[in-house]
This record gives structure tokens, C-alpha cells and sequence, in this order.
């Protein structure tokens, strides 16, 4: 059995409390966000067969402030008027930061809600993790810092419904 000596016990032990402290400033500081962690299954070419959702949680994100983004106002075939991000040349990407003891995965979603007093509805953005970024300490990982972009694609009719449970949920909260 390898001995150590105490320099690197005292180092590992400063990690695990140096660990703790990050994921309590991550709580603290960010926002309690809802997650959809959605499995996707895809074919040999790469292309969506199915979404199915493994699970449903808030998690607590600490986001950048979104400033600057261009949002068109458009209105839906059921006469709903929905705000919806169009460009993003000056900001392709989001950094965000969550707690480890988060699975948060690659292609995982995130669901945003804001409340715009113009419309006097909420504006639902969906998020879509591209990457995972791990920050090293001396024997573990600290923290984790995603990266994230504005999910474009279609949402299949059952996830939809969740997002709409989800806002009404929010809105009885008053979130």
C-alpha cells in the first residue's frame, strides 16, 4: 500500500471542502432553473429517431445576463403572441455554471422563463447543452461550467406540454 505523505492528505481533504464551498456559492447565487433531461436517440446518419425525458428537476444556474438580444414578437396559429430569439452573431453561445451533484448531461435541455410586462405573458427559451467543461483541483473535479445555445429545432407535442405545465406551476408560484 502506497504511503502519503501529509502534505497530500491535507490537499485532498481541502479539495472535498473546496468542492462543497463551489457547489454552495452555485446554489446561493444562481437561479433555480427548470431541467428537462431528455435522451435522445439517433440513427447511423445522425438524425433524431426519438425524444424520451428520463426526468424533470430544478436546478440552480448561475447564467450570464442576457443583454442585447434581438427577440421578434410573433403570433401563433392559436392567436398566442410568443417572443422568440432570432439572432445570435454576437452571442452564439451561453456559459453557465451548475452544481456538480447535477447529472447534467451533453444535449440535455434547459427551460428559461421570463416574464415580459409588455406582453403580460411569460417567454419560455429552451437551451441545449453543447459542452461540459470540468475545472480540476488537486485530486477531483471542483466544478463544472457548461456550455450552452438556444435549442432550434421542433419539440415533440409531450414535451411542449410539460413546458406548459411547468410555466402554469411557476405562475401559481409567482415566481
Amino acid at each position: 500500500m502506497p504511503k502519503r505523505d501529509f502534505q497530500s492528505r491535507l490537499a485532498s481533504h481541502l479539495n472535498r471542502i473546496n468542492k462543497k464551498l463551489t457547489d454552495n456559492a452555485i446554489e446561493w447565487l444562481g437561479t433555480l432553473q427548470d431541467c428537462l433531461h431528455i435522451t435522445i436517440k439517433k440513427n447511423a446518419m445522425g438524425d433524431i429517431d426519438s425524444r424520451i425525458i428520463e426526468d424533470y428537476s430544478l436546478v440552480s444556474v448561475i447564467f450570464p445576463q442576457l443583454k442585447d438580444v434581438p427577440v421578434q414578437i410573433k403570433k401563433t396559429a392559436e392567436g398566442n403572441l410568443v417572443a422568440i430569439p432570432y439572432s445570435f452573431e454576437l452571442q452564439p453561445f451561453l456559459e453557465v455554471y451548475m452544481p456538480i451533484e447535477h447529472k447534467i448531461k451533453t444535449d440535455d435541455l434547459i427551460v428559461r422563463v421570463f416574464w415580459d410586462t409588455d406582453l403580460n405573458k411569460p417567454i419560455v427559451w429552451v437551451f441545449q447543452v453543447k459542452d461540459v467543461l470540468k475545472s480540476f483541483g488537486n485530486h477531483s473535479v471542483l466544478f463544472n461550467k457548461y456550455i450552452l445555445t438556444f435549442y432550434d429545432e421542433v419539440l415533440p407535442d409531450s414535451v411542449i406540454a410539460d413546458i406548459i405545465k411547468m410555466v402554469e406551476r411557476r405562475n401559481i408560484l409567482t415566481w
